[in-house]
C-alpha cells in the first residue's frame, strides 16, 4: 500500500494499531490490512440458543401490531 502511495493512518482503537495497518480511501472511508491467522472453530464450538413462546420488546410489539403510543 505504501508502496502505491498509500500512508497508514491512525486507527479509532489502540487494538487496530497494535494488530493492523489502518488506512483511509479518498471519501474517509477506513480499513485496516492484518496478517495473521484464522481461528476457524467447528461448528460444535459454537453456542445457538433457541427460544420458544412469546417473545418480548420492541419487535414482538411490531408484529402484534402495536403501535407505541399503544404500549
Amino acid at each position: 500500500m505504501e508502496a502505491a502511495d498509500h500512508a497508514p493512518v491512525e486507527a479509532f482503537t489502540p487494538y487496530w494499531d497494535r494488530q493492523g495497518r489502518p488506512y483511509e480511501d479518498a471519501d474517509g472511508y477506513r480499513v485496516v490490512l492484518q496478517n495473521a491467522a484464522w481461528d476457524n472453530q467447528p461448528a460444535s464450538a459454537c453456542r445457538i440458543r433457541r427460544t420458544t413462546g412469546a417473545k418480548s420488546g420492541r419487535m414482538a410489539s411490531a408484529r402484534a401490531g402495536v403501535s407505541g403510543a399503544q404500549r
